[in-house]
């Protein structure tokens, strides 16, 4: 009896255990892109829904242009009279020397207004954001987001590859277990919890 037993136990160490342990888990994209804001600016308007399918060149969101307009209206008003000092200056040339010693600083200085003007032009023509690829785009409610005013680089959604979903999953500490690559896992979701 005693050598059945201990073949017994011998056998019954033989069977795998499971472990297993319930925790709260989220459908996540594995490949997902941020889209951030490209400037500082309000945001304006959200063209898109929470979760809805984008093609490549769509419209995403527009930052508000005003205050942009309103520095491209000074700046162009600043490369005008640039502009009119260095012709002024060129005229004066002829005749002055010291209008000749003039005419390098005026130059930079209408060079560094057209610059200045360059700039706002193309912080101007990405105040409308478009999806980069085709994806879904993840965010929550647009209302939290518009009138928002956002910084350089703040992210405003995710745009995700809807044929590449992953699950994350959060594991307490205190139910940590061994887990292999590809262990099997049931997902209960809140829309179908009996399966």
């Amino acid at each position: 009896r005693r050598r059945w037993l201990a073949i017994a136990l011998a056998a019954l160490f033989l069977f795998p255990v499971r472990q297993s342990a319930l925790a709260p888990g989220e459908v996540v994209a594995l490949d997902a892109e941020a889209v951030a804001s490209p400037l500082d600016g309000v945001i304006k308007a959200i063209h898109v829904r929470p979760n809805q399918p984008v093609k490549a060149g769509q419209p995403l969101y527009s930052l508000d242009e005003t205050t942009l307009r309103n520095r491209l209206e000074v700046a162009q008003k600043s490369v005008s009279v640039a502009d009119a000092e260095l012709l002024s200056a060129t005229q004066r040339a002829f005749d002055n020397p010291q209008s000749k010693a003039d005419l390098a600083l005026l130059g930079g200085r209408a060079h560094e207004k057209r610059a200045e003007l360059a700039a706002i032009q193309a912080q101007l023509a990405r105040i409308d954001v478009v999806a980069s690829r085709d994806g879904v785009a993840v965010f929550a409610d647009p209302n939290d987001w518009l009138g928002r005013p956002v910084v350089t680089g703040e992210r405003i959604m995710l745009l995700a590859d809807p044929a590449r979903p992953g699950v994350l999953v959060h594991l307490p500490v205190a139910d940590a277990i061994a887990l292999d690559v590809g262990a099997p896992v049931k997902l209960f979701l809140t829309v179908q919890p009996l399966s």
